[in-house]
C-alpha cells in the first residue's frame, strides 16, 4: 500500500467515525422527541431506529461510503470529476407537525401568563392560531419550540389549549383558576 493509499484510508476511518457519531446524534435526538405520553409519531421512531442502525453500519463498515469511482494511487482524498453537475438549490426541510410538550405553569388564573413548550409551532405565528378554551389568544412572543400567552376570560377548570399551524393541530390542557 502506497503512502498516499494509508492516508486516504486513515482519513476515511476517521470520517466513518464522525458519521457514526453524527447520526447516533441525530437518533438520539429523535428518541428525546419519542415521549410516547406526548408524541405518537410512528414515523419519529422508526427515524431514530434507523439512524441508530445506520451508525452501527457505518462504525463496523459495512455501510456504503467508498467513493463511486476508484481514487488512483497518488490521489489523497475521493476524486472530483473534470465536469461535476451544478447542485440545484436545496429545498427547506419539510414543515413537521406542532406538538405540545409541556404548558408551564399548569394552571392560573384569568391574566396570569403561560409558557407552551414543544415542537414544530414555525418561526413566526402568521401561519397559526391558538385558542385556550375557544377563545383565540395572540402569544406575546414566539419561536419554533415555545410562545407565551396570556390566560382569557374562559371558563374555570380545565380547558384545552389547541395550537394549529398550516392546518395541523396539536392539544395540551390548561387549569384556569380563580
Amino acid at each position: 500500500m502506497t503512502k498516499a493509499n494509508e492516508d486516504f484510508t486513515q482519513q476515511f476511518t476517521r470520517l466513518k467515525t464522525d458519521v457514526a457519531d453524527q447520526l447516533r446524534l441525530i437518533a438520539d435526538k429523535l428518541n428525546t422527541h419519542q415521549n410516547p405520553v406526548v408524541v405518537d409519531d410512528p414515523v419519529v421512531a422508526q427515524a431514530a431506529l434507523d439512524m441508530a442502525a445506520l451508525a452501527d453500519q457505518v462504525e463496523k463498515g459495512n455501510a456504503n461510503l467508498v467513493p463511486s469511482s476508484p481514487v488512483p494511487a497518488t490521489t489523497v482524498g475521493p476524486s472530483i470529476p473534470a465536469q461535476s453537475p451544478t447542485p440545484g438549490p436545496i429545498a427547506p426541510p419539510p414543515a413537521s407537525n406542532p406538538s405540545i410538550a409541556l404548558i408551564s405553569p399548569a394552571s392560573g388564573p384569568v391574566g396570569s401568563t403561560a409558557t407552551v413548550s414543544g415542537a414544530g409551532f414555525g418561526a413566526a405565528p402568521n401561519a397559526s392560531v391558538v385558542t385556550v378554551g375557544g377563545i383565540q389568544v395572540t402569544p406575546t412572543s414566539w419561536t419554533d419550540t415555545s410562545f407565551l400567552i396570556a390566560v382569557p376570560g374562559a371558563p374555570l377548570g380545565l380547558v384545552d389549549v389547541l395550537v394549529s399551524v398550516n392546518g395541523q393541530t396539536t392539544k395540551g390542557t390548561f387549569t384556569i383558576t380563580a
